[in-house]
Parts: C-alpha cells; structure tokens; sequence
C-alpha cells in the first residue's frame, strides 16, 4: 500500500472504518483517528493487492456541509453534468427499489485527445451514508465502488470517502496503440489516473455541498481567484 498525507496506524483506521461497523469502545477509537485525520486535509489510499485483482483508489475529504447535503449531492444523478466537470449527460432509464439505473456520457481527458465514453452503471443507495455502484455496460472494462459518509463536527461538517476502481476501453487505432505504449512503458500510469480522478471528484462534490460547485452552464463558479484544483 502507498499512503498519502497520513500513518500507518491511521491508515489501518479508515480501512476498519470503511470496512463495516464496529462495536463499543473500538468504533469510537475508529471514529475518532478518521475525523482527527480528515480535518487535516486530503487524503489518498493506493491498494496494491496484487494477484491481478483490482488496484482500488479511496480518496477522502472534509466537507463543510450535514451529511445529508452531501448524500443527497452524490445521489442525484440526473444533475451530475452540473457537479463533475467531464459529464455531459446522465440518465436514469430504470429503478428497481433502492438501485437506480444510469445511463453516462463523458468527455475524458485521460488520453492525449479527449474522447466520448458512454457507459451505464446500477447505483444502490444506502441511505444515509452510502451509495455503492458497478457497471452495467458500455465503453468500460470495469467501473466499481462506494461512497461512504459519517457525520462530524455535531453535524455541521461531512468526512466523505471515494473509493474506485474503473478500466477504459480505448477507443479507435491510435489512442487504443497511445494509452497502450503509455502503460507499458509507465505501469503506475494508469494508478495515476484513477487517482487523479478521485481527487477530482470528491472535491467537486464539497465544492457542490458548499455552494461553490458547478452552474447551469456548465463553468465552474470559484468564490476567490486561486482557488482551483
């Protein structure tokens, strides 16, 4: 595992925390090193399992915003185009009790051109601090994860937790034999861009809950010069 702006011990801390609950004395111990540790700024957990499992990527912040803010900001999915910056379109073509079913289109910026991917994803939401989701089908090899949320500050203040994995299919000739090149001569490359994509997507939805986020034509308001990510 790599770690990011934090320890071990408290690494070992929001994976237990992300894990499922705990009881009595150690989920107040748990709950207590991951709010000590979100307050302090990002944070940015890189898997390595190995044995050709998926590299999982969990990025967390502190939004200044209740949980229900928050929760309600990553489960509306048809607003989505106005929260993250490379989504274009969403659609929900299907509901079957608490999973939701969506359809995306995104323009990425992740090869050296930009490309369209078109994709649906089963969204189950676990109110009122998660949302799980895995891919349905499309322009992706995998997309899978979870939200998880807890409340901090008396309920003033939000810990949100990203966690993903997602595999692109190239598409066309030349980025297919670009992206190609580029993983092979550089294996952490594709570990950076899930890791960059995290960060960017769990910041777009505390500049959302903040009331800093995205408006109806799509640009990104800022309260201050300086402030991008």
């Amino acid at each position: 595992m790599k770690i990011h702006e934090t320890t071990f011990a408290a690494c070992i801390a929001i994976f237990m925390f992300l894990g499922g609950p705990a009881a009595g004395d150690e989920k107040s111990v748990i709950d207590s090193t991951v709010r000590g540790l979100i307050e302090k700024g990002e944070v940015l957990l890189i898997d390595e399992p190995g044995d050709g499992k998926p590299q999982f990527v969990t990025a967390g912040l502190l939004v200044t915003a209740p949980m229900e803010a928050v929760f309600k900001v990553i489960t509306d999915f048809e607003r989505y185009p106005k929260v993250f910056p490379e989504v274009t379109r969403t659609k929900i073509v299907k509901r079957e009790g608490s999973d939701y079913y969506v359809d995306h289109t995104v323009t990425s910026s992740l090869s050296i051109m930009p490309i369209s991917i078109r994709y649906q994803l089963k969204f189950t939401v676990k109110a009122p601090d998660e949302l799980h989701w895995e891919l349905v089908e499309g322009d992706l090899r995998a997309s899978t994860g979870y939200w998880k949320l807890v409340s901090v500050n008396d309920g003033k203040a939000t810990a949100a937790f990203y966690r993903v994995y997602f595999d692109i299919v190239p598409k066309g000739f030349l980025i297919k034999l670009v992206m190609e090149y580029i993983t092979e001569k550089s294996p952490a490359f594709g570990t950076a861009v899930i890791s960059s994509a995290a960060l960017t997507v769990v910041k777009s939805v505390k500049d959302t809950a903040e009331g800093r986020g995205m408006k109806g034509d799509g640009k990104r308001k800022r309260k201050e010069k300086g402030n991008e990510f």
